[in-house]
C-alpha cells in the first residue's frame, strides 16, 4: 500500500529502496483507488518515482467507473497522466454498452474518455455491426467511433466500403466517404 492510493497484491515482491522500483510476480492485482482502476497481470514493474506501472503477460484492466475492460499482453500505465497503453492482442470491451474493439496497440486517455488504436483494428458494435479499419478513435462519452482509413462495415444486410467514416453509436448514424 502506498500513500498515493495504489494497493498492490502479489505472490512475490522485490523492492529496491534506492531506485524506488517494485517488482511483483504471480497473481498481481494493482488497485488505483484514486483513478478507480484495477489492473491484473502475471508480472509488474512499478516505478514509484515516475508513477508508471509496466505489466507483462495476461494483463487486464477494469475501470469501475463504467465497466470497461481492457486486456492485452502488456500495459504501460501512467498514473500521473491517467493514461493506459496496451500492447499486443488488445481487446477493449464493455458488455453493458455492447461494444468490443480489437487491435494490436491502443492508448486509453482515461481523463478524456478517449481510446485510439494503431494498426489494424476491428470492432463489433451493438452485437450487429462489424467494422474493420485501421487507426480508430473511440470517444466513450459521445459514443462515437471514427477512422480516416479505408474501412468496411458489415451488418446482416449491408456491406459498406468507405475511405473514412464516423459512426455515432447511440443514434446509429453512419457518415462516410
Amino acid at each position: 500500500t502506498s500513500d498515493n492510493g495504489v494497493i498492490i497484491d502479489a505472490d512475490q515482491f522485490e523492492y529496491n529502496k534506492k531506485s524506488n522500483i517494485l517488482n511483483a510476480n504471480g497473481n498481481v492485482k494493482v488497485n488505483d483507488t484514486i483513478n478507480n482502476y484495477i489492473i491484473y497481470a502475471e508480472k509488474i514493474i512499478y516505478n514509484k518515482n515516475n508513477e508508471i506501472i509496466f505489466t507483462k503477460n495476461k494483463s487486464k484492466g477494469i475501470s469501475y467507473n463504467d465497466n470497461t475492460e481492457i486486456t492485452a499482453d502488456n500495459f504501460e500505465y501512467n498514473k500521473l497522466k491517467n493514461i493506459l497503453i496496451a500492447d499486443k492482442n488488445v481487446r477493449v470491451e464493455n458488455k453493458v454498452k455492447d461494444y468490443i474493439i480489437n487491435s494490436e496497440f491502443a492508448t486509453y486517455l482515461m481523463n478524456e474518455e478517449k481510446i485510439f488504436t494503431k494498426g489494424n483494428t476491428s470492432s463489433i458494435i451493438q452485437s450487429k455491426y462489424n467494422i474493420v479499419s485501421r487507426n480508430m478513435f473511440f470517444f466513450k462519452i459521445l459514443m462515437k467511433l471514427t477512422s480516416d482509413e479505408n474501412t468496411t462495415i458489415n451488418d446482416k444486410f449491408n456491406l459498406y466500403n468507405l475511405k473514412k467514416f464516423v459512426y455515432f453509436i447511440n443514434s446509429e448514424e453512419l457518415r462516410g466517404e
